[in-house]
């Protein structure tokens, strides 16, 4: 009876797609090593968002790594559209529950790459309930870091895209 499995299973042409599947699955493996070891090495760290570009490096590793975990999957002969309709679903989905997580990191980005202030600055946000006013201690991919003499204030960085905002120099 095992034997008759493994004769059914492992066809010649069932070998051929694993072994194909196989070999995109080292391909993509390999591309992706490249490409972060290439991205890392044109990387030059600086105080302001030093952690970007090696989240980048690591980001495109892993979606060649997806894309050779596929194609190996469709080599067994598995539905590999069921599965990119189900990581679709769910990625929408969770980017649906976390959007305000998204908006903040995303305007991180853009504070970071534009830097249209730097920790030491005198900085002033507007809001509808008031505003804050105080020295940049940090900026991160989430928060702005201000401290004042009454207080050290987390400001999410949506809010410096939406409000106006005073900076001293």
């Amino acid at each position: 009876m095992n034997t008759s499995f493994i004769s059914t299973f492992f066809t010649p042409e069932r070998i051929f797609f694993i072994g194909v599947g196989s070999l995109a699955l080292v391909i993509s493996w390999i591309t992706g090593k490249i490409l972060q070891k290439d991205i890392l090495k044109k990387y030059r760290p600086t105080e302001h968002g030093s952690f970007i570009i090696p989240l980048a490096a690591v980001l495109v590793k892993n979606i060649f790594l997806a894309i050779g975990i596929l194609a190996f999957a469709s080599a067994l002969g598995l539905n590999v559209s069921s599965i990119i309709q189900t990581i679709g679903l769910l990625g929408f989905g969770i980017s649906f529950m976390l959007k305000d997580l998204f908006i903040d990191v995303v305007s991180g980005f853009f504070i970071i790459g534009y830097k249209p202030f730097i920790p030491g600055q005198e900085l002033t946000l507007q809001l509808d309930k008031g505003s804050y006013k105080g020295k940049i201690v940090s900026i991160d991919i989430r928060y702005t870091t201000l401290e004042n003499a009454e207080e050290k204030i987390l400001i999410p960085n949506s809010f410096l895209f939406k409000q106006p905002v005073s900076i001293t120099k």
